[in-house]
Order: C-alpha cells, then structure tokens, then sequence
C-alpha cells in the first residue's frame, strides 16, 4: 500500500564543493543427475572438489571475489515485494551475474520466477507468467551485454512509476561507461505489468558521478520511500568512488580517498528514476562545509558496501542504512572493525538531520570493535516486536567468538522515536539454544547473510541468519561420497547452513515460535544434498511467495554442483507455515529445473544475487 503523497518543498540540498564531497550534495544529470521422488536433485559424482574461494570471507568491497567466483555477500534488500504482475504474490528474482552470454563471458542475467496461489511456478498459466530471462541482449533491454559486466550482481524492487505493479532496478556495477571507463557501473530498470516485468520503457541509469574506473555504481541496491510520497525511491551503493578530502594549494594536490565510497538516491516518479536529479551521500570531508559525519571518508571504507531500508524512528519517512564493513574505528585505528551509518528521511528526502554512526562499541553488550570484524557486511531491517518502529540486524562475519577466528556473529538494534537503539542484543552460534553443526567454530562466518520475515503470520518479523562456512555433519542416510565412512564427522567442509531465530513481543527471542531452526540440505523433507563447499545459506531473501500467508525463505548454494556442471548454483525455498518455516513443501530451482530457461553451467553461480 502507498503512503500518502506528502507536499514536496522546492528546497534544494546544498551543493558541496566540487559535488564531490560531503554527506548530501545533488549530483548533475531438478536435478544433478536421475530426480528422486521429488524429482528435484540427483547423486552428484564421487569426487572431492578444491574449495573454490580458499577462503569465503574475502575482503568486503573489492572486486567481491569476481577472480575466484566467490558470492558477493549482502547486495541486494529492500522493504517491497517484488509482485511484477500485482496479482497479490510476491515473485523471485534470482541474479546470475556469472552468466556467460554471446557479448561476452561472466556478462550476467536475472531469472525471474512468478509467484501464485500455489507458491512459485516456471511453467505459467492462469494468469501467471511463466519464468522470465532477463539480460542486456534481451530484446528492449537498454545496453549490451559485455565481458565482466555482471548484470544481475545487485537487484531491488519497488513501484518506482507508482502504477501498482512492482517494478526491477538490476545492478550492473562492472559496466564499462559509454566513454569506457572500466567498471563504473550502472543500472538497469524493468517496470512490471499484467503480464509480469516487461522491457517496454525500461531505464538504463548510467553513474551520475563524474565518471572514474572503478566506481561499481550499482554494487548494492535498496528499495524504499526516502521523501514520503506514493513513489518508491531507489538507493545505490558506489563503493568504489573516490572522494576528495582535502583543497589543492600550490605545490601540494588535492588528497582523494580512493575506495571512500559513495550512494546515490533516486527519487521515483510518474516516469519512473531518470527524471531527477539524484542525492548524493558519502562520508564528510575536513573541507565539508555541511559538518562531520562518522570518522570520515577514508581511503577503502567502502561506504555502500550493503544497504536497507526501514522506519527506525517511527514516522513515515523510510531511512536509510549504509553498510562500511571496511571502517577503520578510533580509538587505536581498529582496521576494518566496520560501521554502519543510518540517515533519516524526510519530506525532502534524506536529511543531514541527527545521523546516527552504529557500531559493536554503540551495539552496548560484551563484544567491542575487533580488526577485520567487518561489521555491517550484512544488514536485515524488520520489526521484530512489532512496535511500529523497525530494528536493524547488523551482520558481522568475521567476528572472532573465544579463540575461534571468523565464526561470526549477528547484532541487533531495535528501532524508538529517536533512532535505532542498542541493548546488547549479541547473537552467535556459542549461544546454546542455536542448533548448529558443532557450535561456533573458526570459519563458520554466521551472518554472512541475513533476511527478515513473518514466517508464521503472527504479526512480528523474524531473522534468518546465513552461515555458509559451517561445516555439515554426515547423516547414515548422506548420498555424499564423502560421508560413506564418517557418519557423524563434521567432514562436510563449508556445506552451510541457515539458523531463524524468530520474533516475539520483547524482539528475537530464542523461545519464540517454534525455537531457533537449523536448516540445511540434509534436514529431513528438504529437497537437496549436502556436500561440501555448497555455501548454502551466502544470500537469503524473505517474501509471501504464495501457498499461504506467511513468508518464505528463499536460499541459495552458489557452488551447487548441478548435473556435473561445478558451482552451478541452485536455489532453495522453504516456505511458512502458522508454525514457522516447514520443509514438506520445500524446492529447489536452477537452470535445469523444467520450465525454467537456458541450462546449468559450471561457475555461473545461481543465485548471488536475489529479491
């Protein structure tokens, strides 16, 4: 449902130096093998596969493991469904931007499968559209299809025309510029219709910051209502700009913190994103004539890495959250510790009024800012208690639990009348009530992905937590060669995992609903089998796909071997129950599910991207 249009002011953002640095400033214009009985997966071969990563939790910000196909964590959120043909289901847009096309290798493409009244379908009918392929050789697409693009690594929805039907942004942050400056990143926009998303009027949204290899505009994605009228309003994460942070004088050029990173917010309309001129948000400057903001912008903070979106002190303007995993915390230059900025909306859009600088030290609590925490690598917003006021879920992969490095942990801030607040609200796999596969161990990097949903329709989100480092137990059942002599080892290395924890009128609560839930590949009716490296559990999205009124839980295993194909990709859907989440209807989706278009190929990586 909208929110009511609020009268727009005329009052410009101040222009900043430059229009290069500052917090605001406007910018110019089925299976692997022979099915099961649900004819979903097959037995893979026996053989044991290197891990393709060496180590999943690369640094936040960079190329994002483009070199080792390695997921790109956290870049895709937002707080509307995706219901292209708005028949009331939401519909699942599944990135591949490892999809190799005829312009050129990894050059990305987005599956679109709709939902219904009997969850998601491929095949259509009844006035549901059978599943889409979407690429910048679609026929309509703005664009074309290059080497390395990776069109698909980001994706938001949200009814940018306010037409009633949900519309697509699909972040291409390795597009090479029209000039062919490397990597500056744009972003494609589909507008739904009757008959689902449509090429017809789409949007190509090239970076509006003066254009500089590297930039990755459209690295990260976040839907949302910044200004608080009828139109949806769409966030981008630019981590890779560069920002200026000092005057040049005679002798001595200006200083430019490369890699500060950056956002820009475009404010939706009856013609949809192109129209305005977008804000510009970043870290300050000392040459800021708008003030300080944080620490600063600093030279690989990444500012954009991830982004969300929710009413954090109550009124109705949305606010946004910017993910710094990458922050360097004072006292004692804590490297890579990790912040999250939250900047409030208003009738103006975002405001420079009463920002708030979140991290382990402001989460209050025994965990403090460590070096490569990387502390807002994943963000989730949903009310948890359902007090009107959205929380914020913060993921911190790399936090070390004891002596056990990168097992990770989830902080989480709840939503009052004056911002998010911190209550020491600390969640981790060293908590008992958590069924894990071995409790927190070196590796796991719980909360590497993180969604919120209402599972179990009682009127509160709650929070599913990726940890796909963690290691899978062999069952006497296992079809994974590897286990045929060590059932009950925790020999199934990186398979992943996905613990709920589910809300209740005092926020996440252990007891609540039906307790914290382990999910894998090998819990009994899922359809799927877990092996190692599968990474289940690296990106999660929660949405009402159909087959009830409670979400669902979309998941994905980016390097799922599929029909021999290695790191494939396939993703997983668990859907709600007056319960909880439930496995008797579960699936499994790739390129080689029936219905769903083009066929498997090994790292395309299924999946890194979802909403």
């Amino acid at each position: 449902m909208s929110i009511l249009r609020q009268t727009l002011h005329a009052l410009s953002e101040l222009c900043l130096v430059l229009g290069l640095v500052g917090l605001f400033a406007p910018l110019p214009a089925a299976a692997e093998g022979g099915p099961d009985a649900k004819g979903h997966r097959h037995a893979r071969a026996a053989k044991h596969r290197a891990d393709p990563c060496q180590r999943l939790s690369l640094a936040h910000g960079k190329a994002r493991g483009h070199d080792r196909k390695c997921p790109r964590l956290g870049g895709s959120a937002g707080a509307a469904r995706g219901d292209f043909n708005d028949d009331g289901f939401a519909d699942l847009a599944i990135g591949i931007p490892d999809e190799d096309l005829a312009g050129g290798a990894d050059a990305g493409a987005v599956i679109v499968i709709y939902g219904s009244s009997n969850g998601l379908t491929a095949v259509g009918g009844a006035g549901v559209p059978a599943s889409q392929l979407w690429h910048q050789d679609s026929a309509g697409v703005l664009g074309v299809s290059e080497d390395g693009d990776h069109f698909g690594a980001a994706l938001a929805s949200g009814d940018y025309n306010d037409d009633g039907f949900g519309d697509l942004a699909i972040g291409v942050p390795d597009e090479d510029s029209s000039a062919g400056i490397a990597n500056d990143g744009a972003v494609n926009v589909l507008f739904g219709s009757a008959s689902g998303l449509t090429a017809t009027g789409d949007e190509f949204l090239p970076n509006p910051f003066v254009q500089a290899a590297g930039d990755r505009f459209g690295a990260a994605l976040v839907w949302a209502f910044f200004n608080g009228d009828s139109f949806s309003d769409l966030a981008v994460g630019v981590p890779g700009r560069n920002i200026q942070v000092s005057f040049a004088t005679p002798g001595n050029p200006a200083a430019v913190a490369v890699d500060a990173g950056a956002v820009a917010v475009f404010h939706g309309s009856s013609t949809g994103l192109s129209g305005a001129t977008p804000q510009f948000v970043a870290q300050t400057s000392p040459i800021n004539p708008g003030g300080s903001f944080g620490n600063g912008a600093e030279t690989d903070d990444q500012f954009g890495t991830t982004l969300a979106a929710g009413l954090f002190n109550g009124d109705v303007f949305w606010d946004l959250a910017v993910g710094i995993p990458n922050e360097e915390l004072a006292p004692g230059n804590v490297a890579n510790a990790g912040a999250v900025h939250v900047i409030f909306g208003s009738v103006d859009g975002l405001t420079r009024v009463s920002p708030q600088v979140l991290n382990q030290t402001s989460a209050g609590g025994a965990e403090v800012p460590e070096s490569n925490d990387h502390f807002g690598a994943a963000l989730a917003a949903g009310d948890f208690d359902n007090d009107t006021h959205h929380d914020l879920a913060v993921g911190v992969p790399q936090e070390n639990i004891g002596t056990r490095a990168d097992a990770g942990g989830v902080n989480v801030f709840h939503g009052s009348d004056s911002g998010l607040v911190g209550n020491g609200q600390f969640w981790s796999q060293a908590n008992t009530a958590f069924p894990s596969e071995g409790g927190a161990e070196s590796g796991d990097t719980f909360g590497a992905a993180l969604a919120a949903g209402d599972f179990n329709a009682d009127g509160r989100k709650d929070l599913a937590i990726g940890v796909p480092g963690e290691g899978v137990i062999c069952l006497a059942n296992s079809q994974e060669p590897l286990c045929e002599n060590a059932v009950g080892l925790n020999s199934m290395f990186r398979a992943g995992i996905v613990n709920v924890i589910y809300g209740s009128p005092t926020g996440l609560l252990t007891s609540a609903g039906p307790g914290v839930q382990l999910w894998h590949q090998d819990v009994a009716g899922m359809s799927g089998i877990a092996a190692e490296f599968d990474a289940f559990g690296s990106v999660l999205s929660a949405w009402n796909f159909g087959n009830g009124s409670q979400a669902d839980l979309a998941i994905t295993a980016p390097f799922e071997e599929i029909a021999g194909s290695d790191s494939a990709g396939a993703v997983f859907v668990i859907y709600g129950s007056g319960d909880g989440l439930a496995a008797a209807d579960s699936e499994v989706w790739h390129q080689n599910t029936p219905s769903v278009p083009d066929s498997v190929e090994s790292g395309d990586h299924f999946g890194e991207a979802l909403y």
